[in-house]
């Protein structure tokens, strides 16, 4: 059974789906899960962009 440019191309996209689909889920788990029972990477993440604008607002403040 030989298959239709169409049909191959309709194969690769859902390849792609599958893919995309794992990437996505290995990246979010690797940022929302603690490693070592200490913060997870989004934890140390979010504390790090805070700590940056709380002293950005000082330093904004005193001009």
């Amino acid at each position: 059974m030989n298959k239709t440019p169409q049909q191959m191309h309709a194969h690769m996209r859902g390849q792609g789906m599958v893919e995309y689909m794992l990437i996505t889920s290995v990246v979010a788990l690797v940022l929302f899960l603690p490693f070592d029972g200490g913060p997870s990477p989004s934890e140390l993440l979010a504390v790090a962009f805070r700590n940056f604008f709380r002293g950005f607002s000082f330093f904004v403040s005193v001009l």
